[in-house]
């Protein structure tokens, strides 16, 4: 089976492949375990033109313009004659080109396409996305709950077709707490970790005043927030400021590069996500893979991907009395056997070969069944 997997998106930042793949190894890791049973080629445009293979999976890398992602009659056919059984078409952003891929494509070859925390499509966009359906073999989603809002909004006319996938997993393992906390200089008797933009959707004002609120049963615990965008970063250096001696508890890192957060994933206990809406939740999905008890908001994404909470904690999106409340449980839980729990449910379900098995039995599927 030869599996093809593209994008239309156009990434001007980088001009060397090896960098791109290194800034998508929670990525390629899944192609990489995909191609152990197919042979699978990636399309990509940034500013580099040529083909790499490396660990078993063909990178093609296409320079696309504005026209030729709006018209990519060419790029399809250069695409479609790798000979490709199966298309994974990478968000939702995109059905005019899907319906474009229909009419030029074998109709033997199945097309599927990656849900990429697109919300549902309106306008003309909602138009050609009921238009592209009608021959859309299936589609991934890390939820099932995410894609059934889309059916719902008729955007996909038939829930058969949703496949429940991660779609990221993480490069990161655990290594010894006291190793990775020399590194990182991490200190505390029990660790609590949010990563993410501070942002109204990830919410962190909800963790900061639960955290305040949680100290009275637990002064000696510790928050660190790592963050690379700074929206309301001025919010919560001011609430900071009106609760004297917090600052010594809750600590603004800001950013971290990202080959060095594996450590701090391995320096903390909990993860603590209180977003309001995620695609999925890559930075919750590598913290599990260091074995970080999560701590997160109970929408659909962080549903999944605790098992509906039983390998960790959910609560109420921006309920900071609720996660208070949930804080003070994790307090009193056997962390070891939690530990054990969450590593166990990223190996069956976040693993690059558990996603890859995912995939590989979706579209092994027969038609109509």
């Amino acid at each position: 089976m030869r599996i093809v997997n593209l994008s239309y998106v156009s990434i001007k930042e980088y001009d060397r492949p090896e960098s791109w793949l290194k800034r998508i190894n929670y990525f390629t890791g899944i192609l990489e375990a995909m191609s152990l049973e197919a042979t699978v080629i990636n399309f990509h445009s940034i500013r580099y033109k040529g083909i790499l293979t490396r660990n078993g999976v063909e990178y093609h890398f296409k320079q696309l313009s504005i026209f030729q992602r709006w018209f990519p009659f060419a790029f399809h056919s250069y695409m479609l004659g790798l000979k490709p059984d199966v298309i994974i078409v990478h968000g939702l952003l995109f059905p005019w080109q899907v319906l474009l891929l229909q009419w030029q494509r074998d109709q033997d070859v199945k097309i599927f396409i990656q849900h990429h925390a697109e919300r549902p499509l309106k306008g003309l966009r909602n138009f050609l996305q009921r238009k592209a359906d009608q021959q859309v073999e299936g589609y991934f989603f890390s939820s099932r709950e995410l894609g059934l809002e889309w059916v719902r909004r008729k955007l996909i006319s038939n829930e058969k077709r949703i496949y429940e996938v991660m779609e990221v997993s993480s490069v990161f393992s655990p290594v010894m707490r006291d190793h990775a906390r020399q590194r990182t200089l991490v200190s505390g008797s029990v660790v609590y970790l949010w990563v993410g933009g501070l942002t109204t959707n990830k919410d962190p004002l909800t963790a900061v005043k639960a955290f305040r609120q949680f100290l009275v049963a637990e002064p000696s615990a510790e928050l660190y927030l790592i963050y690379h965008s700074t929206e309301l970063l001025k919010q919560i250096k001011d609430f900071l400021s009106n609760c004297p001696g917090l600052g010594k508890s809750i600590h603004m890192i800001g950013e971290i590069p990202r080959d060095e957060m594996g450590l701090w994933f391995c320096s903390a206990d909990y993860i603590i996500s209180s977003s309001h809406y995620e695609g999925s939740g890559t930075a919750i999905c590598e913290a599990m893979s260091c074995g970080c008890i999560p701590i997160l908001s109970d929408i659909p994404s962080f549903r999944m991907m605790t098992a509906n909470g039983s390998c960790g904690f959910l609560f109420p999106p921006g309920n900071n009395n609720a996660l208070a409340e949930v804080l003070q449980k994790s307090l009193i839980i056997d962390r070891g056997a939690a530990r054990t729990r969450v590593l166990e449910q990223f190996r069956t379900t976040l693993s690059f070969g558990a996603i890859a098995r995912q995939i590989l039995l979706a579209i092994n599927k027969p038609r109509n069944s």
